[in-house]
């Protein structure tokens, strides 16, 4: 488990995934480098290593007899700080979250205390959590698909079995079913997406590549650069880049996949040649002077 990519051997590291319309899965670049290891994907870890973190949180500090970590500490970072204030966020999935500890999500699952974190990073998903009074814990990662809900559907189950609950089997199978029936319809994106995609692709820039072409500013925000190769447009913010696509009429609206998001990208008009801005991410970037 690593913090960084320094050192790392690139050919044990998954990769992320994409659905496609046929039913099979491409994959994907890694994204990350050492200067995005941040919040929503910032360790490189295996299922061992999380099953033994996950079990020395269980057990007090405490790894194959041997105190690892005071078990005060390990008790503060199971309590509650900061209770959720919307209704939304006391819900994911099929359990309770009553709010944040330090590092953790404190909740309940079907009455009984639960510590989880779970997270997600362009199509990669991991689930860690136990339930203190059972002293039993799951760790489930995922690397696309709806792989992100198999993962909470595991542990739910693992669960209902150990606690001997008569409907664990009847519930995890329509869950199941349920998750089987969403796969058709994500296909059916699938094939939107890949349809649209090779419609915009061979669309015409509404504008010369000089409107668009340039460096952008804005304060907190850094800068985004966008280049222009064979009537391609590139946008490059920080470490992250993608191929900007022309819209599908003449609006100032592209679209830009960043580490396996996509984001609307707007320039403002201009009757003096080049954009004088774009927005992205709600913020505007303001060309820069050259």
């Amino acid at each position: 488990t690593g913090s960084t990519l320094h050192g790392a051997d690139g050919a044990r590291i998954a990769l992320p995934h994409r659905l496609r319309a046929d039913g099979t899965y491409a994959s994907e670049p890694f994204a990350k480098v050492d200067a995005t290891m941040n919040s929503a994907g910032g360790h490189l870890s295996t299922l061992d290593d999380l099953a033994r973190w996950t079990i020395i949180q269980m057990d007090g500090g405490v790894w194959d007899g041997r105190v690892v970590f005071p078990r005060t500490t390990v008790s503060l970072a199971h309590r509650l700080i900061a209770p959720h204030t919307r209704e939304q966020a006391r819900r994911f999935a099929y359990f309770d979250r009553e709010g944040w500890g330090a590092g953790w999500d404190i909740g309940a699952y079907r009455g009984e205390r639960m510590v989880s974190r779970f997270g997600g990073y362009a199509s990669y998903r991991s689930h860690l959590s136990f339930l203190p009074g059972r002293r039993i814990g799951v760790v489930a990662m995922s690397t696309g698909g709806l792989g992100a809900s198999l993962t909470d559907l595991v542990a739910a189950y693992t669960y209902d079995l150990e606690a001997g609950r008569s409907d664990a089997h009847r519930v995890a199978w329509g869950r199941l079913d349920s998750l089987r029936g969403r796969l058709s319809t994500a296909r059916d994106a699938a094939a939107r997406q890949e349809a649209a995609l090779a419609t915009r692709t061979a669309y015409p820039l509404p504008h010369p590549d000089a409107f668009y072409v340039g460096d952008y500013e804005a304060p907190g925000y850094g800068r985004v650069r966008v280049t222009a190769s064979g009537r391609q447009l590139h946008l490059a913010w920080g470490v992250l880049e993608g191929r900007l696509i022309p819209p599908t009429a003449a609006a100032d609206t592209l679209d830009v996949t960043l580490a396996g998001v996509t984001y609307p990208v707007t320039f403002e008009p201009s009757s003096g040649g080049a954009a004088p801005a774009l927005v992205l991410e709600r913020r505007r970037f303001s060309r820069a002077a050259r």
